[in-house]
């Protein structure tokens, strides 16, 4: 199960209990509309290790903080 934590305009960011959130594709959705706590079955469909990246910002330089990029799809939404 995961949990909708965010949406956004090409989106959800979901809670699947790890220590960051992953992403649901709005192709992923099946037109379905989420709402912000709404609790789902989803199935990954891909996990990526990120490099350590600098971010250039206007007042600093930070390393993102994201170790995995980890897409999400609903159960069915796949054509194989």
């Amino acid at each position: 199960m995961a949990t909708v934590r965010n949406a956004v305009p090409f989106g959800y960011f979901m809670d699947v209990g790890m220590e960051q959130s992953a992403l649901m594709h709005i192709s992923k959705c099946k037109g379905r509309t989420l709402r912000v706590g709404d609790a789902l079955p989803v199935m990954i469909c891909s996990i990526v290790k990120n490099q350590t990246e600098k971010v250039q910002s206007l007042t600093k330089s930070a390393s993102s903080k994201s170790k995995w990029k980890i897409s999400l799809a609903l159960p069915g939404s796949i054509n194989g």
